[in-house]
């Protein structure tokens, strides 16, 4: 073990100078000479001296039983005492030659310690309950100690611990710098991309086909989109729904996205084909009930259009699809004008009256009145209808009612004053 007295330097080479000097060991808790060490452990197991120590003999133990240990009883243990301080002479001499004990010797030296004090503590407190209540609290204190390992144990733990953290930190780090490094590649390609979206995808080009009702013009400057925005700037959904709103014989609009800087709106325009008075107003209607204009009662379109009497509407805006109150009777209304345009009166019908679910007729050529009663089997009822008209009868001029309420059952009736408008 290397001299405590050249822990602040190195050694001389002339020891002479040290010759006088006690030499300083290195134990557990203190550093002291080997002499000091030896008269500590043994004043605390209640000795004299350390020169009489070696002279003394001990025959008798520590007697304990029986309601305790007298006052004056320090002879009668002096075996046991020399016997525990027999026990950490050789810890002592290791220590001198070695500079340094076992962690196991150390840990049996504070035990051997304990049980020392333990005796002297009970000889002079003359109490042996008391002396037993503090072995056991010292041997649980050990025990404490000892369940969580020896030191020499927890100190490798507590280094593996340590190795394990370095090379967390170690990892994170790296993980740290790869994270850093593709975030700037992914904010360098951002750039590149938000670079090419603003300058090369812009709109510089912008036409129209398929429409005679409107102009260019007016289609383009409905559409919201203008000369300047990008081609990706805008949703094809909202053009069409702003030109269908403000130019309303547009039925759709299809937007084709020219790469690098041109659109195109393709439109399909409306058909008007009905027309129904409205809360006084007279609205034009598409085939599939779209408002397409409110005009006035003598305007000349009309006489070419099929007149509809409707049940109650709930919303009519120009360039949107007309609403019901009711919506079963909706349903019906649509029914019928399905089946009506597909039937081979389509051509013929000239007045739909379709206010009454359950009483619904419909005029052709302006002379005869179909009643039809409701919705059900319409088709076969308009089936009819268009056989009945062939006959010879229909061709005089004459106004007729045709009930086709029941199928199975149709009846003419000759009424020049019917009224098919």
């Amino acid at each position: 073990m290397e001299d405590a007295r050249y822990s602040a330097g190195a050694k001389p080479e002339n020891m002479r100078e040290y010759s006088n000097q006690p030499v300083l060991y290195v134990y557990p808790g203190e550093i002291c000479s080997k002499r000091k060490k030896k008269s500590q452990i043994y004043n605390a197991y209640g000795g004299s001296s350390y020169k009489n120590s070696k002279q003394r003999n001990g025959h008798s133990g520590v007697n304990i039983s029986g309601g305790g240990m007298s006052r004056n009883s320090n002879a009668d243990n002096g075996g046991e005492r020399i016997k525990l301080y027999r026990e950490n002479e050789d810890l002592i001499n290791s220590s001198a030659k070695d500079g340094k004990a076992d962690a196991k010797e150390r840990q049996s030296y504070r035990q051997n310690e304990a049980k020392a004090y333990n005796v002297r503590y009970s000889a002079a407190s003359g109490g042996g309950e008391r002396a037993e209540s503090v072995r056991r609290r010292k041997i649980s204190i050990e025990s404490i100690v000892n369940l969580f390992g020896t030191t020499e144990e927890r100190r490798r733990g507590d280094m593996e611990d340590a190795k394990r953290k370095a090379v967390s930190r170690r990892r994170f780090v790296q993980h740290k710098r790869k994270i850093i490094t593709a975030a700037l590649i992914l904010a360098v390609f951002a750039i590149i991309l938000l670079t090419i979206y603003k300058v090369f995808f812009v709109v510089r080009n912008i036409s129209v086909e398929g429409t005679s009702t409107y102009t260019s013009e007016d289609v383009i400057s409905s559409s919201g989109i203008y000369k300047g925005v990008n081609l990706y700037s805008f949703r094809s959904s909202l053009a069409n729904n702003n030109i269908t709103f403000h130019c309303p014989y547009i039925e759709s609009v299809n937007v084709h996205r020219n790469v690098p800087s041109g659109v195109l709106f393709e439109v399909t325009e409306d058909v008007p084909l009905y027309y129904a008075e409205i809360y006084g107003e007279y609205k034009i209607l598409s085939d599939g009930l779209r408002v397409l204009e409110t005009v006035n009662a003598d305007d000349e379109r009309l006489q070419s259009l099929i007149k509809l009497k409707l049940p109650k509407v709930s919303y009519s805006v120009a360039g949107r699809v007309m609403e019901f109150e009711n919506a079963k009777e909706e349903r019906s209304v649509r029914d019928v004008l399905k089946s009506i345009s597909s039937s081979l009166l389509s051509d013929r019908v000239t007045m739909a009256d379709l206010r009454n679910t359950y009483e619904m007729s419909v005029a052709v050529d302006k002379k005869f009145l179909l009643k039809i009663g409701n919705a059900s089997d319409i088709d076969l009822k308009l089936k009819t209808a268009a056989y009945v008209l062939e006959d010879e009868m229909f061709t005089t001029g004459n106004k007729a009612k045709i009930d086709l309420t029941d199928t199975e059952k149709t009846s003419v009736i000759i009424d020049n004053k019917t009224e098919t408008e």
